[in-house]
């Protein structure tokens, strides 16, 4: 049975720590992990007392239950002859397992519960995703605080290492130099957010990106609002010499085909994923790349891409409070699963009614929390959108807004409309070139 004597096995951990009270500071579980109610709130007024500065034991106890609990139960289960105060660890341990197996078994009773009563799969599904990233949450635990001086000796290999490679790109390159030299690359831990009206070249920024991503690291693309089949055109027009257009209207002439075989096959090397789930959720999202992750090498990086942010499913009360939900599960994935995040973003329509209609960080749609989470806030602009005489054709601007361990700035790229490429503006083709 699953939890058969775990009852004498709370009852010794309680006993412990009211006989012991300074064993609370050896042991990861609260009262919320013990099956026996009794226990549990016994559990509960032990830590409390101590958290509050009071002393524990078992007279205090029963006095402070007394109109809750019987006070032979109390004595029974508080018994000193009960105590492990050496063993403790290892039978809160068992508590504690005890209470994820249960945590467990009761996402299979809420599916299964939400399977009779013919809710939508994918509800079903987001929901289980959300109680089971609970569970894992809590079987990793609390590491709690690293001493500084633990923690600076093991980061001494990471100021090495930057020394070592004094003027290179740190993080993962992005595949245009300017970009590369004003935020350093990819960054892990990192959230980044690359916001733009709509035909600005958001997408088309976010595979170029991700194709450079995958020449050295992984990079994970999902397309809220694309299909695959859209996404691989993109890429073969941006590394071919086949416009898009002419590849979606098949006007690809024959000597073009070699290079189209070509460039797909140079495809199979490269550690890039494309997930096109309609409707996507943060508990998907979360959960792929975890499991992508049990499959990479530990050392290797993962670049995360969302395209886009105001895409994604979430229940909340409000739109503002749907995305600002959104943008900080955002920001903790990057955290806890050691990756880059970039998440493309759309804008208002404020910067349309400016002269100068250059995005700003007040243009992100929906939330304000976008700007407070996000490490770095990057807008794209080209001025012959709006400007068709300008003299800054092909140039598209990457605006860094907020760049929260660097510069802020902007960083001119060349953006070849038809075949959706970015070039380094120090190699930009002559104007007759597709």
């Amino acid at each position: 049975m699953l939890n058969a004597g775990l009852r004498e096995t709370e009852s010794a951990v309680v006993s412990t720590v009211v006989n012991y009270p300074d064993t609370l500071d050896e042991i990861d579980i609260t009262y919320a992990d013990f099956l026996d109610p009794e226990c549990s709130l016994m559990f509960r007024t032990a830590a409390y007392m101590r958290e509050m500065g009071e002393q524990v034991n078992l007279f205090v106890i029963m006095k402070k239950l007394q109109k809750r609990m019987n006070s032979g139960i109390i004595a029974e289960i508080c018994d000193i002859s009960r105590a492990m105060p050496s063993s403790i660890k290892e039978i809160a341990q068992i508590v504690r397992q005890a209470a994820l197996l249960r945590a467990v078994a009761d996402v299979g009773k809420q599916l299964v519960q939400l399977a009779n009563d013919d809710s939508d799969p994918t509800t079903a599904l987001d929901t289980a995703e959300k109680a089971l990233a609970q569970v894992t949450h809590k079987l990793e635990g609390d590491k709690g605080p690293t001493h500084v001086a633990d923690g600076l000796m093991e980061h001494w290999a990471t100021i090495e290492h930057r020394f070592e490679n004094r003027g290179k790109v740190m993080g993962v390159p992005t595949g245009l130099n300017d970009v590369d030299k004003l935020i350093g690359g990819w960054q892990e831990k990192d959230f980044v957010i690359v916001a733009a009206r709509p035909s600005m070249g958001k997408t088309a920024f976010m595979l170029h990106a991700a194709v450079a991503t995958s020449q050295q690291a992984t990079g994970v693309i999902f397309s809220a609002e694309m299909g695959k089949e859209q996404l691989f055109d993109r890429l073969l027009a941006a590394h071919t010499t086949v416009s898009l257009f002419s590849l979606r209207n098949g006007l690809i002439e024959d000597d073009q085909f070699p290079d189209l075989s070509t460039t797909m096959s140079g495809f199979s090397d490269r550690s890039l994923f494309i997930d096109d789930t309609s409707m996507v959720t943060m508990s998907h999202i979360r959960s792929t790349l975890r499991k992508l992750r049990r499959r990479m090498p530990e050392s290797m990086k993962l670049v995360v891409y969302l395209d886009y942010l105001q895409l994604v499913r979430q229940t909340g009360r409000s739109r503002n409070e749907e995305v600002s939900e959104i943008s900080q599960m955002c920001k903790a994935t990057a955290k806890d699963l050691n990756c880059t995040f970039v998440a493309l973003s759309q804008l208002s329509r404020k910067c349309e009614e400016r002269a100068n209609k250059r995005p700003m960080l007040s243009d992100l749609r929906d939330s304000g929390s976008i700007e407070q989470d996000a490490d770095i806030v990057a807008f794209l602009y080209r001025d012959e959108y709006y400007n068709p005489e300008t003299d800054k054709q092909n140039i598209m601007e990457f605006i860094v807004a907020k760049n929260r361990n660097g510069p802020t700035g902007t960083a001119e790229l060349v953006f070849m409309k038809q075949n959706q490429r970015f070039v380094n503006l120090e190699r930009r083709p002559s104007d007759g070139d597709s």
